[in-house]
């Protein structure tokens, strides 16, 4: 059978969609598509291939294809008339061409016997997906040290020396109206300072690192005796991933980014701390491995 998947959103979201992709048989043609990704729906376009060197097959039937899905679930999510934009999706099952999207669990549930080929939009966001398949997602996911600034390669060296914390706070586009509703008001000031406290407790000598894209309210509420790490933007911003995936232990925001951090840390012993949840509803809660500590602004859970 054929498979496309569809990459596109941040780096983190590209990356739990790549590593969706290696769960599918070895005997199925798979193919990664990032047309969306390289067309606007990606704040830096598809970063799998430029920060780990992974190839995409852009076929133009393909693209129209995830085109065409990606419109009919955005438009039938905001219209009454939900089953009509949905309509051409369940008509391709009749050539054949079967679309499946965790955004809509109808779509997922598609019947596959006629099926020869699949189109895959979606976040695939857990990692009972790919828990089989660690080590070749790990593997995937490898960074090369020779790409980084050399700024970065030396808070590296320091890094892997001390008890490093990595905390990732994130807010930009999470104060936005538009996101507000979905993750705003989940890592409060009082999640940071808790899970830190849970640290400090638990970590002999800890050195905290800060990862942000708002520094200036990071130190206001978190003080000014850690390490800020601010010079890797835009493009970039990668190298924040690499050095917190170097980090003992991990303090990480409801973002797909420091989760990727988190879970490529190979420290066997590593503690990570997370947010009681994803966002406010109820379609992610299995986003956050069982083994991750859940901070519920005041305590550990």
């Amino acid at each position: 059978m054929k498979h496309v998947i569809s990459v596109v959103g941040g780096l983190g979201n590209q990356m739990f969609q790549y590593a969706y992709s290696l769960t599918f048989k070895k005997n199925d043609a798979v193919r990664l598509n990032d047309s969306l990704a390289r067309h606007g729906e990606s704040n830096y376009g598809s970063e799998l291939g430029r920060v780990f060197g992974i190839r995409m097959q852009n076929r133009f039937c393909d693209s129209f294809l995830i085109w065409l899905t990606r419109k009919c679930i955005v438009l039938g999510s905001q219209s009454r008339f939900s089953g009509l934009f949905l309509l051409p999706l369940k008509l391709l099952s009749l050539f054949g061409i079967v679309i499946k999207s965790d955004y809509l669990t109808q779509l997922m549930k598609q019947n596959d016997l006629r099926c020869r080929k699949s189109i895959w939009y979606g976040r695939f966001q857990s990692e009972r997906y790919f828990v089989e398949h660690r080590e070749q997602v790990m593997n995937a996911f490898r960074f090369d040290p020779a790409k980084v600034s050399a700024k970065t390669r030396e808070t590296a060296d320091e890094i892997v020396r001390e008890n490093s914390i990595s905390v990732h706070i994130r807010r930009g586009d999470y104060l936005k109206p538009v996101h507000q509703a979905s993750f705003g008001n989940i890592c409060t000031p009082e999640y940071y300072r808790t899970a830190i406290r849970t640290i400090c407790k638990r970590v002999e000598k800890p050195v905290f690192y800060i990862f942000s894209d708002d520094i200036p309210w990071a130190k206001a509420n978190l003080g000014s005796t850690a390490h800020y790490i601010d010079w890797n933007t835009n493009e970039n911003a990668w190298e924040d991933l690499y050095l917190m995936s170097l980090c003992k232990h991990n303090i990480i925001a409801n973002s797909t980014f420091s989760w990727w951090g988190a879970w490529l840390n190979r420290n066997p012993d590593k503690l990570v701390l997370c947010p009681p949840k994803y966002t406010h509803f109820d379609d992610s809660n299995d986003f956050y491995p069982e083994k991750w500590i859940r901070i519920s602004g005041v305590q550990a859970e």
